[in-house]
């Protein structure tokens, strides 16, 4: 188990593509639970398990969904076990991240900006990196791609589960 998560590691700090991630049912189910805890988990802090778990569940079935969607239009179906896998088990640590940035207590300040703007970036250039790997495309469409995707799934949280107040 140690293994997988030094893969999920390397493919978190694009050192790795996600291929790297063994293929099979136990490493994609660890790396989707990873990233479903670690989800809860950051946002739990200022929203609550319950709203935490449903913007969970909805994010990352979304995610899962449109990355299947499209690697069975492409004719690569037999990838998303493993690039999904490997996503989300490497989403972990970007998640996990943002658990000690929104348990700080600095929210609003300049220094947390910067810290949840290099999230941000950090989350794209993860998920543009999974794109370049499972499609075989450049980095700069696996990018706009990640943009797209980005702006998407926002839209769709906000519109099915908008942000309660903080603390509530």
């Amino acid at each position: 188990m140690t293994d997988l998560f030094r893969l999920f590691f390397r493919v978190a700090f694009l050192m790795s593509p996600p291929q790297v991630i063994p293929a099979g049912e136990r490493p994609f189910h660890i790396g989707v639970l990873s990233a479903v805890v670690t989800y809860v988990a950051a946002l739990a802090v200022d929203f609550g398990i319950g709203y935490a778990f449903a913007r969970a569940v909805v994010d990352i079935s979304v995610s899962g969904a449109a990355l299947w969607a499209f690697l069975r239009m492409n004719g690569r179906q037999a990838r998303f076990q493993q690039a999904y896998g490997a996503y989300c088990g490497a989403v972990a640590f970007p998640n996990a991240a943002a658990l000690v940035l929104y348990s700080g207590g600095a929210a609003g300040g300049q220094a947390f900006s910067i810290a949840d703007f290099v999230l941000l970036v950090w989350n794209l250039s993860l998920l543009g990196h999974v794109i370049r790997h499972s499609f075989e495309l450049r980095m700069s469409l696996s990018i706009v791609a990640a943009l797209g995707y980005v702006y998407m799934i926002t839209s769709l949280l906000f519109l099915l589960l908008p942000l309660p107040s903080a603390g509530t």
